[in-house]
């Protein structure tokens, strides 16, 4: 994330919960964003999310993530 200047968008879009029991919860979700680099060239990107959370002592933490991105074609004004 380095080439990262600014991200002018972000959203998420279908997010969903599975609770596997009181510990154990998977988050999935789609996601979109857009963003300026460092060279001021603007970039969109779309993508999957998942993640398992376990709550470990009274708080919920990341065990495994995992995102895909798709690039999609943005014009710079």
């Amino acid at each position: 994330y380095s080439i990262l200047k600014e991200v002018d968008f972000a959203a998420w879009d279908e997010t969903h919960i599975n609770v596997i029991n009181t510990n154990t919860a998977l988050f999935t979700a789609k996601f979109r964003y857009s963003f300026t680099n460092t060279n001021n060239e603007k970039h969109a990107i779309q993508g999957v999310w998942t993640a398992l959370f376990v709550r470990i002592k009274d708080k919920w933490k990341i065990r495994v993530r995992h995102e895909s991105f798709v690039p999609l074609d943005v014009q710079s004004p």
